[in-house]
C-alpha cells in the first residue's frame, strides 16, 4: 500500500529533527524521491501515489512543493497535516495513517532510514547535482522541453535499479 508523500517527507523531517540537522526544501525533494527510487528497485511497488514531475531545478512532487513552499530556502520547522478521521482535528501525517500492512510500513520505514543515513550528509546542492546527471529520469524528462512532465514510475525504477547493478558490479 503506497503512502502519501508527505508523510513521507515528515518522517525525513522528524529524522532531521531529531539530530539537530536542518532540511531545506530542496533537499527534502531530493531525498523523497532517492527514497521513492530505491523502494520501487527493491519492492517493485511505489513508495507514494503522488506524482513525480520534472521541473526546471529537478524531479519535483508538486504535492510536497505546495505544502512547504513557503519555507523558501529556509530550513523546514512545520509538518505537513490532515484531518485525523476518528477526531476531525489536524495532525501531522504520519506513515502510520495509511493502511499498509505491518510488514509493508517495516519494509518502508528500512527504505527510509537507510536513504537517510546515505544521503543526509550530502548538501541540497549535492543532492540536486545527483537528480540531475545525465542518464537520470530527470534529464530524459526535461529534453522533451515540455515543462513539469510527469517522469513514470518505470523510468526511475529502472534507473535505480542499474545503480543497483552497477554498485555490485563495481564492488566485484
Amino acid at each position: 500500500m503506497p503512502f502519501d508523500a508527505r508523510a513521507v517527507a515528515n518522517y525525513f523531517l522528524d529524522k532531521a529533527a531529531g539530530e539537530g540537522r536542518p532540511l531545506d526544501h530542496l533537499a527534502l525533494q531530493k531525498l523523497i524521491y532517492v527514497a521513492h527510487g530505491w523502494h520501487l528497485a527493491i519492492t517493485n511497488s511505489p513508495l507514494f501515489t503522488n506524482q513525480i514531475q520534472a521541473w526546471a531545478n529537478g524531479p519535483v512532487i508538486p504535492d510536497v512543493y505546495h505544502e512547504f513552499k513557503s519555507y523558501g530556502m529556509q530550513p523546514i520547522t512545520g509538518r505537513a497535516m490532515h484531518a485525523d478521521p476518528t477526531t476531525g482535528k489536524y495532525k501531522p501525517m504520519q506513515l502510520e495513517d495509511f493502511r499498509a500492512s505491518p510488514e509493508e510500513l517495516a519494509q518502508a520505514k528500512r527504505i527510509l532510514d537507510k536513504t537517510w543515513e546515505q544521503y543526509k550528509d550530502f548538501s541540497s546542492l549535492q543532492l540536486s547535482a545527483m537528480t540531475h546527471a545525465p542518464g537520470t529520469p530527470w534529464s530524459g524528462a526535461v529534453q522533451s522541453g515540455v515543462k513539469q512532465v510527469p517522469i513514470p514510475n518505470e523510468e526511475i525504477k529502472q534507473h535505480y535499479v542499474d545503480l543497483t547493478n552497477q554498485r555490485r558490479a563495481k564492488n566485484g
